[in-house]
């Protein structure tokens, strides 16, 4: 956060997506938070450990999951060279995320292998430079291009193109707002409070109507009852 404050620039981005999907965001929230939502919209089913890689402009996201549980996400620097010429990069910094996970005893041993799912934004893109899927020393590489992210998001038209992560963690606050978040609690108190506000409000104004039904409708039998009689 306070990197975030002194470089606002890296905001930039996030807040022009939102803007333009004209989503309302009900808290503060991470890629890490958004990593377990993220693979059930993805339909990635493994349960096996799994990374997804999403890059941003401040670098690319690498999230660790097991059994669809978030372990671990660090945030890996990565330079322009690198990044034109991703599919090493990919590999590259796998190994380094698996020798990290190794020697913190988050892996078990040297042959547990890793399951990574590449987000990969329309400008890297093409039929030419696509990953294969088996590649390195037992790792397994999967890359969504924006059509396929789109297409297990199920999203109709979405706003906006997809031109790096941050538009892909804002079509997921779209479609669900999880409940852990990071924003103060008091905060999230007082969002609760309007939210109950609002509710009892929809509620005094549907007995309000109701009442006003009711009391039109017994006008109406005691006026009919005068004309009969």
């Amino acid at each position: 956060l306070g990197y975030s404050l002194g470089q606002p620039e890296v905001l930039t981005e996030w807040l022009e997506a939102l803007s333009t999907a004209k989503i309302r965001v009900r808290g503060v929230y991470s890629p890490a938070l958004l990593a377990e939502n993220a693979m059930q919209r993805l339909e990635i089913k493994s349960k096996g450990v799994v990374v997804l890689v999403t890059p941003h402009r401040a670098g690319w996201r690498q999230c660790v999951m097991v059994a669809g549980k978030l372990r671990f996400s660090r945030l890996a620097m990565i330079g322009s060279e690198q990044e034109a010429d991703w599919a090493a990069t990919l590999q590259a910094e796998t190994e380094k995320l698996h020798d990290y996970l190794l020697g913190n005893g988050l892996l078990k041993n040297t042959s547990t292998f890793m399951e990574v799912f590449y987000v990969q934004p329309d400008s890297q893109f093409t039929a030419t430079n696509a990953l294969p899927k088996q590649q390195g020393e037992g790792h397994t590489y999967t890359c969504l291009s924006a059509a396929e992210v789109k297409k297990r998001l199920r999203l109709q038209s979405p706003a906006g193109t997809f031109t790096s992560a941050e538009s892909f963690y804002v079509w997921l606050l779209a479609l669900r707002q999880p409940k852990a978040q990071l924003a103060a609690l008091r905060f999230r108190q007082i969002d609760v409070s309007k939210r109950i506000a609002g509710a009892l409000f929809l509620v005094g104004l549907t007995i309000f109507i109701a009442a006003l039904i009711f009391a039109a409708f017994s006008f109406y039998r005691i006026y009919s009852i005068e004309q009969e009689s």
